[in-house]
């Protein structure tokens, strides 16, 4: 086996966290509904999704500044998404106890999902709290899982509609090309893929974002000595692992026809990805605007296309607030 960090350095820390027996937050966030445009499908999947969020999901939640309010956002549009199709299959790879998954089964019947973790803790939570006709889930590494593999597992899986990488890659290598790679021999060839990556940047601007993150947010939730632990342990870790989001375009420019960036928090974007243009455009057209404050965005104008030459426009403009 490759020495892949999150299977060896930070492994422990994942199975702890997970367990909830260390590395939790002293209080949950819960995220900022009034930051929410008004409407009855956000509020719903919010709901839904503050009952589905367990432990790993309040760790992770309490980490990343308002990445729970997207997760409302990009939930909301995936059902809104699938209410033109029929019967349509949603992986999240690497995504802890697959908590979008399963609150994405909970608002629209029509969606059945497959998740993966190579942490037994992760998958412990999901059975307590899982569709078992619609949620799957695996015990692996998302490079491990072949289409044979979850053939046996999902009844009438025929490649995914949408995969979500939800912060993944950079736990493993900086080897994106292979890594894609690796995810689009499971896609549709009019599916759509979710990049959910913490890119690197110059120095100074990547120093100043973390210590945003880390003083004005996280210190919310997690005492000061907590938070520089993992830093030192875990986070000098993953920083190795990270690419400029320059590098990810060239990389992503090999195997898709269409590229945007649909969200931004400090270091973290997301990007929606797709071959079939009438597809991109649809999914990014139902999207909200990004629910967050807008001192931690630091990309403006979204979304941002970078690859192609669709029409995409949020569907509103939400709170700046």
């Amino acid at each position: 086996m490759n020495d892949y960090p999150r299977l060896t350095s930070m492994g422990q820390f994942f199975s702890k966290t997970a367990s909830g027996a260390s590395n939790m937050p002293t209080k949950n966030y819960n995220g900022s509904p009034e930051l929410f445009v008004e409407n009855y499908d956000t509020k719903t999947f919010y709901n839904t999704l503050l009952k589905t969020k367990r432990v790993f999901g309040n760790h992770f939640f309490s980490s990343i500044p308002y990445v729970l309010d997207e997760y409302v956002r990009l939930g909301t549009t995936i059902c809104r998404y699938s209410k033109s199709k029929k019967n349509i299959y949603v992986y999240t790879l690497g995504s802890a106890e697959a908590i979008l998954a399963r609150t994405l089964t909970k608002v629209e019947p029509n969606i059945t999902t497959f998740s993966c973790s190579p942490t037994k803790e992760n998958y412990e939570v999901f059975k307590t709290d899982c569709n078992v006709k619609k949620n799957y889930f695996e015990v692996a590494p998302y490079f491990a899982i072949t289409n044979e593999r979850i053939k046996e597992l999902v009844p009438n899986y025929e490649d995914f509609d949408i995969i979500m990488e939800d912060t993944t890659f950079q736990m493993y290598s900086n080897n994106r090309d292979l890594q894609i790679g690796n995810v689009i021999n499971k896609l549709k060839p009019n599916g759509i893929v979710i990049f959910l990556e913490k890119f690197q940047t110059d120095s100074v601007n990547y120093n100043a974002r973390e210590t945003q993150k880390d003083s004005l947010f996280k210190s919310q939730f997690f005492p000061k000595n907590q938070i520089l632990k993992k830093k030192q342990k875990i986070l000098n870790t993953m920083n190795t692992e990270e690419v400029t989001l320059d590098d990810f375009q060239k990389t992503v420019k090999k195997y898709f026809s269409n590229l945007a960036i649909t969200w931004n928090s400090g270091n973290f974007s997301i990007l929606v990805a797709s071959n079939d243009k009438q597809n991109f455009e649809t999914f990014i057209n139902a999207m909200d605007s990004p629910y967050i404050p807008k001192e931690y965005q630091y990309l403006f104008g979204l979304p941002i296309q970078l690859i192609g030459k669709a029409r995409i426009k949020f569907r509103r403009h939400g709170h700046d607030s």
